[in-house]
Parts: C-alpha cells; structure tokens; sequence
C-alpha cells in the first residue's frame, strides 16, 4: 500500500522534469489515473473499516432478546455503510451517549452502558434543525416525524465545530435516504 501512495508524487516529479509535449502529457495522465486508483483503494478500505466496525458495533447491541444487526441490508439504500461516529450529550439531561450515524438509520446507544438508549430513527423520517433557544452553538434538534406523533431530541456536540458536523451529516444523509426511497418506491408503483 506505502507503494502506491507514492505513484502520484513520483509522476508529479517526473511532470516537473519533462519537457511540454507528448510525453508529458502521458506522463500528466498517468498521474491522473494513479490518482484515481489511490482514491478507489483508498474508499474501498474506508468501506471495509466502516463494515468491520458495524460488526464490532453489533456484538453490543441487543434489542429484546435478540441482537440488534447493523450489518444487514437496507430497506433502499443498499449495504449499510457507517458515515460517523461519536459521543453526544442529551441537552436537557446531560447524559451522555455515543451515536453512529449510518446512510439509513441514526443509533444512539448508552456510553456507559454501551445499550441502546432508543430504537434506530429512520432517517427518511429524521430533520436535523438548530436548537431553538439553545445557551450554545454545540446543541442541535432531531425531529422525528411519525404518522402518529412527532418526537424530538435535543442532543449537545463537544464543540460548535463538531455540532455543525453532526448537523451537516444528519441533513446530507437523511436527504440522500429520503430521495432514493421516494425513487424506490415511486418505480414499484408505476
């Protein structure tokens, strides 16, 4: 792997040492493809890190009497895939939990405990919306909207940094996941 990280920065000196023309330019285009494997190679073991996480994270979790599989497909999203992680405080009472934002659901497990605080949210059924009459910048609001009642959870990042983080990736995730179940289920019914 070390290797490979390297291709592009050998091509970038050998650009700087060829002379404009055509071997330049192939030169230029190797690069750019080295570039472009590095990248794949790169997501590809981010996507293996965040499926061997789900593993480890799943061990943990249990719901009843059985355990909860964050390993398992998705209703529309495909496989599961973790996109954060981190420690989060409740706002009004302080406790503390860690949450694993995922492409299709939102878990908040117990830090201490390491137990599930609450069942997955959906997030086709998640807003994320700053919190109204919050003392800080680090405290954001989910929304949940269900068909027979809302709910809402006030949850407080380390910092402003963090929170807008949490905020920006609770929005792009639950945007992605509502657009690909409107698709979804607008093609099973046409």
């Amino acid at each position: 792997m070390q290797r490979i990280t390297r291709y592009p920065l050998l091509f970038k000196q050998i650009i700087h040492y060829t002379d404009p023309g055509d071997d330049r330019s192939q030169v230029q285009r190797a690069q750019q493809m080295a570039e472009k494997i590095l990248g794949h190679i790169n997501e590809t073991i981010r996507l293996q890190e965040g499926r061997e996480r789900l593993k480890e994270i799943s061990k943990e979790l249990w719901v009843g009497q059985g355990r909860l599989d964050l390993t398992a497909p998705t209703r529309y999203m495909g496989p599961r895939k973790l996109l954060k992680e981190g420690i989060l405080t409740k706002a009004k009472s302080g406790r503390k939990l860690r949450a694993f934002l995922c492409n299709d659901i939102l878990v908040l497990t117990e830090e201490s405990t390491k137990s599930l605080y609450r069942m997955p949210l959906s997030l086709a059924e998640v807003e994320v919306h700053e919190a109204a009459g919050a003392r800080d910048d680090q405290t954001f609001q989910l929304v949940v909207a269900y068909p027979r009642g809302g709910d809402s959870v006030g949850l407080r990042a380390s910092s402003v940094r963090e929170c807008q983080a949490w905020m920006e990736a609770i929005y792009n995730a639950s945007k992605r996941c509502r657009e690909v179940q409107r698709r979804t289920t607008g093609r099973s019914r046409g």
